[in-house]
């Protein structure tokens, strides 16, 4: 006949209860011990309780470090993975405390044991959604920061054109050497910014992911050195992916710089394609995306791995564990913004001492619009509110032989379309002030003056609008910051009306 105890400990249906002899062999075994751990009373009775742990914390004998620590201690707490009877892991919280006699002699100990595998899996689903947000949120900063840079470099470029045209000085030359330079590196961090708040512009073709790692195989070897060992292993039969091809070569080049920096005594580097199908079943966390046909793009090494801290913060913009000047802190912000625009994400498995694995992944065949506009010499409208964007860039136009008439904004413009002036393109900005944005503008002068053609400028990408559904399919795009050779790309170049210098007086207004 059972106790009262025994009627109590078994009532705990939560609480696996064990007790152990002083070496740590079971001696009793509740009903709850049974549903936790899978062993019937009769299986486990006198075997020893380290066959709940796993081959790793054997290897590091914490069942014993556990029963000394009781004895210490009166008393020790614990959390980690233990084993099932069939082999399944769950997550345990364990108190073990010891049985002692009225002379204080050890005579066993009992072993409490709770499941909080459900418990774990909801903060970690937590945890990610909070990194998720908080990924978001700087990506919004960052994306509006950039945006406004954007109209700064659009005027600072415009500047550098027209004094490289017109000033005959050689130390103006090279005065104009350095700005270019300092042009160049803040587009390139722009560009950065905008990947990761997934506001790129992107030129996406559909592409053999194989091929474009074939061709840049030997520049990776160079970028790798002679210390670290440089592997391939490129699946076959991938099927072809959507991609922009220069963002994803230079977020390859990155996963592998950012590899080799993490084996700075050598080590193995490998790059492998893979192609996985994500069903409702396996594109859980961390695979972030929609289910489907995805190619993978993995680098992996055996260099010395990140913490869970450090995996967390990755992606984030300027985050970087390098020296002071060895890194920005914006190459796999970068690479996770190219994969998160293109569809897809950017997954990090890593153990500190033990390597770490990225994996960049995209889906297959994703279509894409690409619309051209044929260079003309036509009389432009061109609204623009940021007054320097505005001056600096239609001097540039009429210098390519244009005719230009100055808007400051859509209302400005639609005064313009119902004057009797022929105009033959709208070359818009975005956002704009008082109420009417640029694709509004281009709806409403198509009213006015149908089949208007029209080029549409901003910071932020061309598909980043159409997921607004508000950009026709007819409207071309010019992303932020343009140059003279850019302009002259969408308009062409003409002979100017004067050689005489920048025109005293704009044509129009």
């Amino acid at each position: 006949m059972k106790s009262h105890m025994d009627v109590v400990i078994n009532s705990l249906l939560d609480h696996a209860i064990v007790s152990l002899d002083p070496d740590g062999h079971v001696t009793s075994w509740n009903s709850a011990a049974e549903k936790t751990k899978g062993y019937t009373e009769a299986e486990i009775m006198g075997r020893h309780f380290s066959c709940f742990y796993t081959q790793e914390d054997l290897a590091l004998d914490l069942p014993a470090l556990a029963l000394r620590k009781a004895a210490e201690r009166g008393r020790h707490e614990a959390e980690g993975w233990r084993v099932r009877k069939g082999g399944d892991l769950f997550w345990a919280n364990v108190v073990v405390q010891p049985l002692v006699d009225h002379a204080g002699t050890i005579q066993g100990f009992v072993k409490v044991t709770r499941d909080n595998t459900q418990n774990l899996q909801v903060e970690n689903l937590r945890e990610e959604l909070h990194q998720s947000q908080k990924l978001e949120m700087v990506g919004q900063l960052t994306g509006g920061v950039a945006h406004d840079f954007n109209n700064l470099l659009t005027a600072i470029e415009a500047t550098h054109d027209l004094v490289r045209k017109y000033a005959n000085d050689a130390r103006v030359d090279r005065i104009m050497d350095v700005n270019k330079t300092a042009l160049d590196r803040s587009r390139k961090l722009i560009s950065q910014l905008l990947a990761f708040s997934r506001k790129q512009l992107l030129y996406p073709k559909i592409s053999s992911i194989n091929d474009l790692i074939a061709v840049f195989d030997v520049l990776l070897q160079k970028a790798v050195g002679e210390k670290v060992t440089f592997s391939l292993d490129l699946k076959q039969d991938l099927a072809a992916a959507c991609i922009d091809q220069g963002q994803f070569q230079s977020a390859l080049l990155n996963l592998v710089v950012n590899a080799r920096d993490a084996m700075p005594a050598g080590g193995l580097l490998r790059v492998f394609t893979d192609q996985i199908a994500l069903t409702e079943v396996n594109y859980l966390p961390p695979y972030d995306v929609p289910a489907g046909d995805y190619i993978v793009l993995g680098v992996s090494d055996t260099g010395r791995g990140m913490s869970p801290y450090v995996c967390a913060k990755a992606f984030e913009p300027f985050f970087t564990t390098k020296e002071p000047g060895a890194g920005t802190g914006l190459g796999l912000s970068q690479c996770y913004g190219f994969a998160r625009q293109s569809g897809g994400t950017l997954v990090i498995e890593s153990q500190e001492g033990q390597g770490t694995t990225v994996r960049l992944l995209v889906p297959a065949m994703i279509a894409s619009i690409n619309v051209a506009v044929q260079p003309s010499a036509r009389t432009i409208l061109f609204v623009d509110d940021d007054w320097a964007v505005r001056v600096l860039v239609a001097e540039i136009l009429r210098d390519l032989g244009h005719t230009v008439i100055e808007a400051e904004d859509a209302q400005d413009a639609l005064h313009q379309l119902h004057n009797d002036i022929s105009i033959d393109f709208l070359f818009t900005d975005i956002i704009m002030p008082n109420g009417m944005d640029g694709l509004q503008l281009i709806a409403a002068a198509r009213d006015i003056r149908p089949g208007l053609r029209a080029l549409l400028a901003s910071g932020y990408p061309r598909d980043v609008l159409r997921d607004l559904a508000r950009l026709p399919d007819d409207v071309a795009y010019l992303a932020k910051p343009y140059s003279r050779s850019d302009l002259s790309a969408n308009f062409g170049a003409y002979k100017p009306a004067s050689e005489d210098g920048i025109p005293s007086r704009p044509t129009g207004r």
